[in-house]
């Protein structure tokens, strides 16, 4: 090996001759490159490579190139920044003819970064490292194709009935030309209302027949004399109409369930939603009870959005009375969480948000039932006490007490095994079961996981996380429109909304160093990305354009999982409550966190 080692070269193929490298050929890309996939799947692949050589002697180079890699992604994935990015490319490339072919195109920075691993932004183009001799190499972590199997509750019939979708749910599936221009003309949406609409498509026409040929053509005439005997044919039509539905109702609407096996990636299978449940409206007599002590009346109003500070406080109240618990609670290890009241919001981003991306369609969400959220992401401290190692790239931070800082470099099977231990630790029965594990060191690289029935400590989905971190609050952020870094930890030099620029720490900070929402959650934008249950896939949201989500769960398969919240190292643009980001769920990056979530008994 030479003493002068180009990691561009080696690790990346890209000669010194067209380095600096623009974000195109860093990626591996054909220049201007515009399926969102494909830039998502080659930034992946040349993550993967580098990160071989993280444990060896260019540790410190590997992560800088990682970050290289990101900001290359997350400036591709932006419409807006890649538009700009593609127009000065252009451009230099047409300046750039005359002169040799060789000659490099530098690439403007555009620091607009989406997932990263390490604080610089910006590495050497070639960099002088001594190495020992006889280096350890590194072996890529494996991602083999995993048989996974769904877990089937077989316990009577109220189990039966709780994985049947409610209604409102259903799908409509109507036969024939002339029944789907009637759905779309009227806008039904439940099996109810279309078959009501079937009954009259043909019990009325039937009906109005009978009474033109009672009346020689003249149907008012013979709707007139003849009343009884049109009735008669329109409740026959009717009658007709309604066995016809029901004979084959089976086949009108989808009722059923998951499939129990699926062939795919090592991912877990989510849980069918559960069926909606009616939440009447609360008496303003109603019975109050006391901590530990549930009341028997009707349940308190969902918290639709929009709300302020007062009514969301008013909300947490009412429910914590009504479920007989605390709004707020603290486990054995410090961990503190508070009660988040079901409600309804509108998920997603409207059509003039700055920095929209194609997968936020937004759509009405009903969540049903309350659940506790951990007030701070999981500190450093939290995870060693209950994992016994911390894996953070920022555990010695000079001057600075990181116990109470976000742990991250951590993978998604990493924080599903952590709450299934804190779950232990707290004498609760677990929420999960992982199978088939497999290890690279002390993370895991793949599982087969699987939903119990337990009340311990778990994930939120990713509609639970957007409903907490808005808050009641319609706007782009927790506290409005604009974004600056004296309201979160993200990269202070690109803010939003017009805000003036500030400090960029180009680290994680400790939890709770901002501004709370009105829920009472801190850090829900930017310090780490987060974490969630659901898969990701791009068309989620535009299923639910037309109709309310109830407790949605996310797609069933998948290559990747979904992170929400932005970080320590993106832009403003990347840490709006819309965003939604995703990585392999085996992936660790210094800007990825968690936090966690338990079911409302606390038992």
């Amino acid at each position: 090996m030479t003493d002068h080692f180009d990691p561009y070269h080696r690790w990346l193929g890209i000669p010194p001759k067209h380095q600096p490298a623009d974000h195109y050929r860093l990626l591996g890309l054909e220049r201007f490159e515009d399926d969102l996939e494909v830039i998502v799947d080659a930034a992946e692949r040349q993550m993967t490579h580098v990160r071989r050589y993280a444990l060896g002697p260019s540790q410190l180079l590997s992560q800088e190139i990682l970050n290289e890699l990101a900001a290359a992604q997350a400036c591709l994935m932006d419409r807006v920044q890649k538009a700009r990015y593609d127009e000065d490319l252009r451009q230099r490339q047409t300046a750039a003819m005359p002169q040799a072919a060789s000659s490099p195109v530098a690439a403007p920075v555009v620091p607009q970064i989406d997932i990263v691993s390490a604080a610089s932004s910006t590495a050497p183009k070639a960099v002088k490292i001594e190495y020992s001799a006889n280096p350890r190499p590194a072996v890529p972590n494996p991602a083999p194709v995993i048989r996974e199997v769904i877990t089937a509750h077989r316990r009577g019939r109220r189990d039966v009935a709780k994985r049947l979708p409610h209604p409102q749910s259903a799908t409509i599936r109507p036969r024939g030309w002339l029944e789907e221009r009637l759905v779309a003309w009227s806008g039904v949406q439940t099996p109810r209302q279309f078959l009501l609409l079937r009954c009259l498509a043909i019990g009325v026409p039937l009906g109005l027949v009978v009474a033109g040929l009672l009346g020689g053509g003249d149907v008012v005439l013979a709707a007139a004399s003849y009343v009884p005997v049109v009735l008669l044919a329109v409740v026959s039509g009717l009658l007709l109409a309604f066995g016809l539905s029901g004979s084959n109702r089976r086949s009108t609407f989808d009722r059923s369930t998951p499939a129990p096996v699926v062939e795919s990636v090592p991912q877990a299978i989510s849980r069918p939603p559960k069926p909606q449940s009616r939440q009447p409206a609360w008496p303003a007599d109603a019975e109050r009870g006391a901590v530990g002590a549930p009341s028997k009346r009707e349940p308190p109003p969902l918290a639709v959005a929009p709300f302020d500070a007062s009514q969301a406080r008013a909300h947490q109240e009412a429910w914590a009375r009504h479920l007989g618990q605390p709004v707020d609670v603290t486990n054995s290890i410090g961990m503190k969480l508070i009660l988040i009241p079901p409600g309804e919001f509108m998920m997603g981003s409207p059509d003039d948000e700055s920095g929209r991306r194609d997968d936020e369609t937004r759509h009405r969400v009903r969540i049903t039932e309350p659940y506790y959220l951990g007030v701070y992401e999981v500190t450093q401290r939290e995870y060693e006490r209950v994992m016994g190692t911390n894996p953070s790239l920022f555990k010695t931070v000079a001057g600075q007490d990181t116990s109470r800082f976000p742990v991250e470099t951590v993978s998604w099977y990493d924080t599903i095994e952590f709450c299934n231990k804190l779950s232990v630790l707290e004498r609760k029965t677990p929420y999960y079961k992982l199978t088939s594990v497999r290890r690279d060191g002390q993370t895991i690289i793949s599982a087969v996981v699987q939903m119990l029935d337990g009340n311990g400590y778990r994930l939120v989905t990713e509609a639970q996380w957007e409903y907490a971190a808005r808050a009641g609050i319609s706007a782009i952020f927790p506290w409005g429109g604009t974004l600056s870094s004296s309201q979160a930890n993200f990269n202070g030099n690109y803010p939003y909304g017009g805000a003036a620029q500030g400090p960029y720490l180009e680290r994680t900070t400790t939890v709770g160093s901002y501004q709370p929402n009105v829920w009472g959650l801190h850090d829900t934008t930017g310090n780490v990305w987060e974490w969630v249950w659901d898969m990701y896939k791009a068309r989620e949201y535009q299923q639910f354009a037309r109709k309310t989500a109830v407790d949605p769960t996310g797609s069933l398969t998948g290559l990747t999982r979904v992170l929400r919240g932005g970080s320590w190292s993106g832009s403003g643009g990347i840490c709006r409550s819309a965003i939604r980001s995703r990585r392999r769920p085996e992936i660790q990056l210094s800007s990825i966190g968690f936090r966690v979530a338990q079911g409302q008994s606390g038992e």
